[in-house]
């Protein structure tokens, strides 16, 4: 059973599976996903991708079709998905010390996800040692990546998470006060 809620309705639509697909909004190239519906989860489970998105992380028994064109069977999707589409507020643990931790105030935080997809953490030290990127911030079991930054950088910091999500005019999320701030002092500079 899917449920869908549309113009304040809900309509209930006894599927097992459906497909979602788009073009994409700056290559301009078609995206589809299948996805599965049982009555616990939405779980992808083959996709059509071209162009940037057919380079993402390949699980095992995904097939490369037709140029760059990925085209995956396999649970868990093209990025190594960990989530079963996460959506709703998760926990994250941010380093002591790091840039991010300084913005929260804190090293425990709560942030709302809408995605499918989630880092690799088995490239962390690839990720880490060439990419000069600190993962600063982790799911509470240390699994998922939830938050980098680049510490030599006056604000360079990337989450997986939606902190448009928890903002307001009046009340900005503290990573758009802190990258607005960072701006002020940088272009004192120049």
């Amino acid at each position: 059973m899917l449920c869908v809620t549309a113009a304040g309705g809900v309509l209930a639509l006894a599927v097992s599976g459906f497909t979602l697909d788009w073009t994409h909004s700056v290559e301009r190239v078609r995206w589809e996903e299948d996805w599965a519906v049982s009555s616990t989860a939405l779980r992808p489970v083959r996709g059509r991708i071209r162009g940037s998105g057919a380079g993402m992380e390949v699980p095992p028994g995904a097939v490369l079709r037709d140029g760059a064109t990925l085209n995956f069977e396999a649970d868990g999707g093209a990025m190594g998905t960990i989530r079963e589409f996460a959506s709703g507020a998760y926990d994250s643990t941010l380093t002591a010390g790091s840039k991010i931790a300084e913005i929260y105030g804190s090293t425990a935080i709560s942030e709302r996800h809408r995605h499918r997809y989630e880092v690799n953490i088995n490239y962390r030290e690839a990720i880490e040692q060439k990419g000069g990127l600190v993962f600063a911030g982790l799911s509470p079991d240390g699994v998922l990546p939830e938050t980098v930054e680049r510490p030599d950088h006056p604000w360079f910091i990337g989450v997986q998470y939606h902190p448009e999500l928890k903002s307001r005019p009046f009340a900005p999320h503290p990573l758009f006060a802190s990258f607005i701030g960072a701006a002020v002092v940088q272009s004192r500079l120049v």
